[in-house]
């Protein structure tokens, strides 16, 4: 069993170098608006979900998948 000396290097030459990473706060604000936004609509919304409405949202969802994806 031989090693492979050009992967090692790499392997070493990456662990030795660290990488400077910025943090961008824009993308940082947009997903946490996004989060928080997700979670308002998850409390405001889904307890007024009736069960009627989510069963056939989720059997229609499932049949159209199952019609698009056969061959």
């Amino acid at each position: 069993m031989g090693t492979n000396v050009a992967a090692e290097e790499v392997t070493e030459s990456k662990a030795a170098t660290p990488v400077n990473q910025q943090i961008v706060w824009r993308n940082v604000v947009l997903l946490t608006v996004i989060h928080l936004l997700a979670l308002y609509s998850a409390v405001a919304v889904v307890p007024r979900l009736r069960l009627i409405t989510f069963t056939w949202r989720r059997w229609r969802l499932v049949f159209l998948l199952h019609t698009y994806t056969t061959v």
